[in-house]
């Protein structure tokens, strides 16, 4: 998915031999963003009934939600066009820091609470902000990265997976996705 804090992106791969083939559910207690998952290959796992995302952090749990309506947070995503830094861009402009600034200083401010019908708005400027720092680490205080078009930006990888099958497969098996203590959810 993307890059964030205590996230298993490099380990998934070696956790996932472990899990027995013949579960009928899997349950992350501390899903994060949901690598683990994402790396098993599903046809290896045919009984799989239910699928729990679970996490504490509330932006995280809002942003799995609106994934699974993976075409609609595309959509949402793409109306920020002149905020994502497209290949080949010199400079980024001054609008996409400012951007950044703002959807930083709103989703991080204690007193940010997710609004009914606000929910991709909040998805869309998490994204950008966890995208914008260096390998998802401390977001509500990094500083912006400025990938000045020698890589290619991270939303747009993240876009790219809300369109990828194998993404969609995965979004689509989620049964429940929780915001509760680890001990609630097991």
């Amino acid at each position: 998915m993307i890059s964030y804090i205590g996230g298993k992106a490099r380990i998934g791969k070696w956790i996932v031999p472990f899990i027995p083939s013949d579960i009928e559910t899997y349950v992350e207690p501390f899903s994060g963003m949901f690598w683990v998952f994402f790396n098993m290959d599903l046809e290896q796992y045919p009984n799989l009934k239910t699928v729990v995302y679970n996490d504490f952090n509330g932006l995280n749990t809002n942003l799995m939600k609106c994934s699974k309506d993976y075409d609609r947070l595309h959509e949402e995503l793409d109306k920020y066009d002149e905020y994502i830094q497209k290949r080949g861009v010199e400079n980024t402009p001054p609008q996409c820091q400012e951007f950044f600034n703002k959807c930083q200083k709103e989703v991080f401010d204690p007193s940010f609470v997710i609004e009914p019908g606000k929910e991709f708005d909040a998805a869309v400027k998490y994204v950008f902000v966890l995208t914008q720092v260096f390998s998802g680490s401390k977001p509500e205080t990094s500083k912006y990265t400025d990938y000045k078009g020698k890589y290619r930006c991270k939303v747009l990888i993240f876009m790219d997976k809300l369109k990828n099958k194998k993404y969609r497969e995965h979004f689509d098996k989620i049964t429940f996705v929780e915001n509760l203590d680890f001990q609630q959810v097991i």
